[in-house]
């Protein structure tokens, strides 16, 4: 099975697909200002993008059985995603670095786990560490996590 690939900009959002564009392009646009310097308006994006990326992340991680927030070149991520390959298991990978919203992806998972490390796996709604995965491919009970 292959993976399913995140869209660019596509999320289950509280957002209208027509308000997450404009949305992201403008956080784009005003997200690297220095806090010193940010408009009102600014400040305003910046916590409404946070609260999109944190919407977002739970939506995915409740709504698919196994998610994998990873960077698109980091080895460990796509040793991992061999693993679920490997064992014909499908999953749901979002490549942070891939997206315009991908810094405040990563903000949201660091809060959420408390950890900024990478790949961040969700299975069943529990975050895993990739230790975790890889014992449990090798001894074959990967396939019964993702039941």
């Amino acid at each position: 099975p292959q993976a399913q690939r995140a869209q660019p900009l596509g999320a289950r959002s509280v957002f209208s697909s027509a308000m997450q564009r404009p949305l992201m392009l403008a956080l784009a646009a005003c997200v690297h200002a220095p806090a010193s310097e940010a408009t009102s308006w600014e400040t305003h994006a910046r916590g409404a993008a946070n609260a999109l990326a944190a919407e977002t992340v739970s939506s995915l991680v409740k709504d698919n059985s196994v998610v994998i927030f990873s960077r698109s070149s980091c080895w460990t991520s796509k040793r991992i995603k061999s693993y679920f390959e490997d064992a014909g298991i499908p999953y749901y990978s979002l490549e942070l670095d891939e997206r315009v919203d991908g810094d405040s992806l990563k903000k949201a998972l660091a809060e959420r786990t408390g950890s900024s490390k990478m790949p961040a796996i969700y299975i069943r709604g529990q975050l895993v560490g990739d230790g975790e995965v890889k014992t449990a491919f090798k001894s074959g009970e990967l396939e019964h996590w993702t039941l």
